[in-house]
């Protein structure tokens, strides 16, 4: 599994290269303004993938 910010490149050259099945999944995350006193840790948890 690759989880850098190319992931999909490495995975198309991956499958160009060997014929061998790839595929990339994809996370999308919106925020919009700023984070609300009354919930301060709410995005806390999630970290960027590479």
């Amino acid at each position: 599994m690759w989880s850098s910010k190319n992931a999909q490149a490495v995975a198309a050259r991956h499958h160009d290269a060997t014929g061998h099945a790839t595929w990339a999944d994809q996370v999308l995350l919106i925020r919009y303004g700023e984070a609300q006193a009354s919930h301060p840790d709410l995005f806390e948890e999630i970290t960027a993938c590479g």
